[in-house]
């Protein structure tokens, strides 16, 4: 592998626990050729508690993403951001808010409209993939349970419906209520997730009573922009 990126770099990390004071990891990657060592020693309140090194090759350069795959001596990968100088995560989570026109989170048409961008984000993160399903089709609520009544919270209920092929990809849609002072069950929460997306990815809206909602998403580093460009074409322009 010709002209690679030079990783040699030394950083320190931490933050601040309540319970045991100041942790930090100081991180020293050395390179030689394409092999790369990374050492880690982990302290807390400035007292070494741990350390340890690994070691592996540059497998891979991703220019666009600007960042290098390392794949370690045991076959697990990791990564080193060229910007920032610093190692990421394998799995990183993005999101993003947006804001609709209706407010009633059980309107079958924004519904149809969320999983319509499900179909789309899927679509383009896989092209090779199947996910196409009727996006019109009307949900049948499940029966009402109460998941956090071993919480403390058991007036808290869900209901739940699937869009698509129950063992293909599908859109699982988790709709929460909530007692108002009347006693009156009331429109909480909405959770669109995608199943069956590619591994180590994963997509969800959640929608709420008030306009302002959230979309979150999971990918491999390498796939991220990818994901967020998908994400970004549905959505609608902010509101300033």
């Amino acid at each position: 592998m010709r002209d690679l990126p030079d990783l040699s770099v030394n950083y320190r990390e931490g933050s601040f626990d309540k319970d045991v004071g100041y942790c930090a990891t100081e991180v020293t990657l050395t390179q030689a050729g394409e092999r790369v060592s990374i050492h880690r020693l982990y302290t807390e309140n400035d007292q070494e508690v741990s350390e340890g090194t690994v070691s592996g090759t540059i497998t891979r350069i991703y220019a666009a993403e600007g960042l290098a795959q390392i794949t370690l001596d045991d076959g697990a990968r990791c990564y080193f951001d060229l910007a920032d100088k610093k190692l990421r995560t394998n799995l990183e989570y993005v999101s993003e808010w947006f804001e609709l026109d209706s407010q009633d989170i059980r309107d079958q048409k924004l519904l149809a409209l969320i999983i319509g961008w499900i179909n789309r984000i899927a679509r383009d993160l896989e092209p090779a993939f199947e996910v196409d399903f009727d996006e019109e089709v009307p949900l049948e609520w499940g029966e009402p349970y109460h998941p956090f009544a071993d919480y403390g919270y058991p007036q808290q209920r869900n209901r739940e419906a699937i869009a698509g092929d129950p063992v293909g990809f599908h859109c699982r849609l988790t709709f929460r209520e909530e007692p108002d002072q009347s006693s009156a069950y009331r429109p909480s929460n909405l959770l669109l997730e995608a199943v069956g997306l590619p591994p180590e990815t994963s997509v969800s809206f959640t929608l709420t009573g008030y306009g302002r909602h959230t979309v979150s998403a999971r990918s491999p580093i390498e796939k991220q922009a990818a994901l967020l460009g998908a994400i970004k074409e549905c959505l609608p322009a902010k509101q300033s």
